[in-house]
């Protein structure tokens, strides 16, 4: 489809998903088929309005669109049409727990028969907010779920390109190591722009 802004060689086509108000759906995982289904975990934000900007939100209304978010998961058997749970894969901890006002951009990893997802994770969103990466873990894709107590990623240390956030974890397993990617922001930036850097940590247990 070389009329798409991208000049791409790339068919879109829309997914039928239900669509709601004050629902959103993003940072959506690696698709992975398991016994001839599809499954994929995604951003997932049901609230009472949509975002009211950083200095009107509340507990109940979000700042952002990824404010305020627990981790979603649907199925499909053809990979267009999903069918969403009815209730949240991994929910939000509760105060003071990390993660407790959102949880967001899951990554997906099969390890060893069990299942593993990656998620940023906020206690307040706006301004330099400490985010570290979070893991649950389940024996199914359809769970239940489980969260690790302990942060699997940590920001870096103080005066380093990412220590203040850990975006956007996506997992891969190379040479037997399990690989994290993630996007990286340090506390020392300036108002007028937004640093981002990519970065690399390695493990060889899931859980970090």
């Amino acid at each position: 489809d070389r009329g798409n802004e991208l000049y791409s060689n790339f068919k879109y086509t829309e997914l039928n998903f239900k669509r709601e108000e004050n629902v959103s759906r993003r940072d959506p995982t690696k698709v992975i088929q398991v016994d001839g289904v599809y499954h994929v975990w995604y951003t997932g934000r049901r609230s009472e309005c949509a975002p009211v900007g950083i200095k009107n939100m509340t507990d109940t209304k979000p700042g952002t669109d990824w404010d305020l978010s627990d981790i979603w998961h649907a199925t499909s058997t053809n990979g267009l049409d999903w069918v969403e749970d009815a209730l949240p894969a991994v929910c939000r901890p509760p105060k003071p727990e990390q993660g407790n006002r959102s949880i967001c951009t899951p990554g997906i990893l099969v390890w060893k028969g069990k299942y593993y997802l990656y998620f940023q994770a906020y206690n307040k969103v706006g301004g330099q907010e400490y985010c570290p990466v979070r893991v649950a873990y389940a024996d199914s894709p359809s769970g239940p779920w489980t969260h690790h107590p302990v942060n699997a990623i940590e920001p870096s240390p103080k005066g380093s390109w990412g220590n203040i956030k850990i975006n956007d974890p996506c997992p891969v397993v190379h040479n037997g190591r399990i690989l994290i990617y993630y996007k990286g922001a340090p506390i020392e930036r300036g108002p007028e722009y937004v640093l981002r850097m990519q970065g690399v940590s390695f493990c060889d247990n899931p859980l970090g």
